[in-house]
């Protein structure tokens, strides 16, 4: 089994590296190659492979996303975001930060489909997550917290100013900053 591990790593390097070049078959190709490997690794080993076979979930979800296959991306991201749930409550500590990014990308994925509804869900579940991790490590989480404020905001049929205030409050930068001014001209941020 030395080597195996290894060899799903490598072809997930150069699926990623396919799908940056826009060479997509070979990526998907790959990508498909290091999900069989590391489902395997994942029978015999799940606390080691599981998180794994999500990163390789979520990989080929982007790339079916980046290709117009909603469907595929849909079903990878939910199969990834199973995993990650069921890791995050054995260890919140090591897959809590795995599970919010792949809950944001399915909030986006949504929103990017106009379905504000399931976007809300998704990112209704992200902020608190990302908001503990940002109490602890504010460097470190600030973009996400940011971005995740910023589209609930924009998927808010209510009152998107309490988000956009957070948002405000998290900015990384002044360019964010103005950013949220921009978008909440109407909320009064005082």
């Amino acid at each position: 089994m030395g080597d195996i591990p290894n060899i799903a790593t490598t072809l997930n390097n150069l699926a990623n590296l396919y799908s940056d070049t826009n060479r997509y078959e070979l990526a998907e190709k790959h990508s498909i190659e290091a999900l069989d490997i590391l489902r395997n690794l994942a029978k015999k080993n799940p606390l080691t492979y599981l998180s794994y076979v999500a990163m390789t979930l979520n990989n080929l979800a982007n790339l079916y996303s980046d290709t117009n296959r909603y469907e595929l991306a849909e079903k990878h991201s939910i199969e990834a975001l199973d995993i990650r749930r069921n890791l995050a409550k054995k260890n919140p500590l090591t897959y809590e930060p795995d599970l919010a990014d792949t809950l944001g990308k399915l909030g986006l994925f949504y929103f990017e489909r106009s379905n504000n509804l399931k976007s809300k869900k998704y990112l209704n579940e992200a902020l608190p997550i990302y908001r503990r991790w940002y109490e602890k490590y504010p460097k470190s989480y600030a973009e996400k917290l940011f971005a995740t404020l910023a589209l609930s905001a924009m998927v808010s049929n209510d009152n998107p100013c309490p988000f956009l205030k957070e948002a405000l409050s998290v900015a990384p930068n002044e360019e964010m900053k103005q950013a949220v001014l921009e978008m909440g001209a109407a909320c009064q941020f005082e």
